[in-house]
């Protein structure tokens, strides 16, 4: 789990995953840039913010609430938020935020809004969001990677401020970590280590 408080935080290029309680929690004090990971299967959430955050290139899957929004102002773009029991959970002034470009697909709920969210939110608001399965590589092995077919590829944030470095085509949604073709590492386990009684020698 990773919490932050009263700072700015670059969460960037990592895979977290199994966790308790949240993933990633941002407090009201913070400003964070969280892009790059994969995130999956937290009880609670995959992420959390009370502050601003811009939540780019993620790839969010199968927890309680993929993310949860508390605060207006965060911008989320270019995001796969798959396979929770919620996908995107809104509170107040939640409309302040922008969303653009996220593949929202194959959740319980795919967008939870609050009491205000309710009278504010219109889910044609998302801009030029997919809600199709993003076809990952292999989630059996929790490679969460999208495949050359892929309708999450090239379908980002058309800006080419955000295109792909390494060819420069249009963004895609998710974020991209090398496995060096290999599973994400299990989860730790803790194993007990047999107490060992010396055997007393003899005096001569």
């Amino acid at each position: 789990m990773v919490t932050v408080e009263s700072a700015s935080p670059m969460i960037i290029d990592n895979i977290i995953r199994d966790n308790a309680n949240d993933a990633v929690r941002i407090t009201s004090s913070c400003s964070a840039v969280i892009r790059n990971n994969f995130i999956f299967r937290s009880y609670d959430t995959g992420i959390e913010t009370d502050g601003f955050a811009l939540i780019e290139d993620n790839t969010l899957v199968g927890s309680g609430t993929n993310i949860r929004l508390r605060t207006p102002g965060v911008i989320m773009r270019n995001n796969i938020i798959s396979g929770g029991v919620a996908g995107i959970d809104l509170f107040s002034n939640y409309y302040e935020s922008t969303i653009l470009y996220n593949d929202i697909w194959g959740n319980g709920t795919n967008v939870v809004a609050g009491i205000q969210a309710q009278l504010e939110w219109d889910f044609e608001r998302l801009t030029d969001y997919l809600s199709e399965d993003p076809l990952f590589m292999d989630s059996s092995i929790d490679d969460y990677n999208i495949q050359a077919t892929s309708p999450c590829l090239d379908t980002g944030d058309p800006n080419p401020y955000y295109n792909d470095e390494a060819d420069e085509t249009r963004s895609d949604m998710g974020a991209a970590i090398d496995l060096n073709g290999t599973p994400c590492p299990p989860s730790p386990s803790v194993t007990s280590t047999p107490s060992v009684t010396p055997t007393p020698t003899p005096s001569p």
